[in-house]
């Protein structure tokens, strides 16, 4: 992911607004990139999309690069187009902070999603390097991956828990009633009819 971001960061501050040369899919997810349409975006990103979401109304992992501060947040990112029906979990929501929160003033975009991560900028001739904003610590390629793994891996399991489920097509309901059944049919095996055909086929063997 640290070439992709390199390259990112290069072209969002060259002013060039192609995306084709960027793969479509990361970890299973839609990968979704954008440096404005028809006019340079004061706010390029990188959305990592699972099934059924939508950059304009959903939730999903992104960085957000505010040029004008060179500032790239890594965010539990929300769409600002359409309400999205599903949340980030209340953990989240109680202890991140919103990107306007966390910056403490106005952003252009994208203010209500949270901060996961927040790394500074800095290029020297074609090398970009990210800096903890917290820590003021270089981020090596490793942490840039972790820190992306972290919360891709976290979306996952957001996504992963069922959500208005009846009981009685809960996997727990299924793995009882089986149990019940092999229980019922090991008590009463003699009493079935194929216990009882087994049974007479055995006896029939020695004769």
């Amino acid at each position: 992911m640290s070439y992709i971001l390199n390259k990112f960061i290069l072209q969002a501050k060259a002013g060039d607004l192609k995306t084709s040369g960027y793969p479509k899919d990361f970890n299973g997810l839609t990968l979704k990139i954008s440096f404005g349409m028809g006019a340079l975006a004061k706010v390029p990103w990188i959305a990592f999309l699972a099934q059924n979401m939508k950059v304009s109304n959903g939730i999903y992992p992104c960085y957000l690069y505010y040029k004008e501060k060179d500032l790239l947040i890594l965010a539990y990112g929300i769409s600002e187009t359409n309400d999205s029906e599903i949340s980030w979990p209340v953990e989240v929501i109680n202890s991140a902070k919103t990107i306007a929160s966390y910056l403490n003033e106005e952003v252009p975009r994208y203010g209500n999603s949270f901060v996961f991560k927040a790394y500074r900028i800095e290029k020297k001739e074609n090398k970009i390097s990210f800096i903890y904003v917290d820590s003021d610590k270089e981020a090596t390629k490793i942490d840039l991956e972790s820190d992306l793994n972290s919360l891709l891996n976290y979306y996952y399991k957001v996504l992963s828990i069922p959500q208005n489920i009846e009981k009685s097509t809960s996997p727990f309901t299924t793995f009882t009633l089986e149990d019940e059944l092999e229980d019922f049919l090991i008590r009463n095996w003699d009493k079935t009819e194929l216990g009882k055909k087994i049974l007479v086929d055995y006896r029939g063997w020695g004769t």
